[in-house]
């Protein structure tokens, strides 16, 4: 992947919860409480970053997206989709002591090609980069790309993805 400039996500507000069985973190677009493993708080930060900075639409935004080739089953962590229901950008997160090293581009863009989205990002909280698929030879740049005016507008309509 080389040397990306570093884009470190705003820390978001995200409510967590202490029970018997460790910490859990509420899942606001699911609505419901999860456990808050490292990965899955990278997640809800990212999101909450796509949806308040970036106005990426709520409502075209899936979590844990299944996949499947060849009787293999995979998830991807975020799935944005366009209004038209074409997925846009794929994101996948890594906890912040995984680093985004060629093995996670590597996950990444295999979700990409079953997906045919536009975007790849990469997060693990410290480092957020993504990949425009059609100018690979740009490179991995920092940050999120901003969401196609086009089809934000309505940006709470959309299928329900959770």
């Amino acid at each position: 992947m080389g040397g990306v400039a570093a884009f470190r996500l705003p820390r978001a507000p995200l409510k967590f919860e202490h029970r018997e069985k460790g910490i859990w973190v509420f899942n606001f677009l699911r609505k419901k409480w999860v456990r808050a493993r490292p990965e899955e708080v990278v997640r809800l930060t990212l999101v909450h970053y796509m949806v308040t900075e970036k106005r990426y639409p709520a409502g075209l935004t899936a979590l844990e997206h299944s996949l499947s080739r060849s009787g293999k089953v995979f998830r991807a962590d975020v799935v944005v989709y366009q209004k038209q229901g074409k997925p846009w950008l794929l994101a996948e997160c890594k906890a912040p002591d995984v680093p985004l090293d060629d093995n996670a581009a590597s996950q990444a863009l295999h979700y990409a090609s079953l997906l045919g989205v536009c975007f790849v990002a990469l997060c693990n909280g410290i480092t957020c980069t993504f990949l425009e698929l059609a100018h690979p030879d740009v490179g991995w740049q920092p940050g999120l790309p901003d969401f196609p005016i086009d089809s934000s507008s309505h940006a709470e309509e959309g299928p329900n993805f959770s």
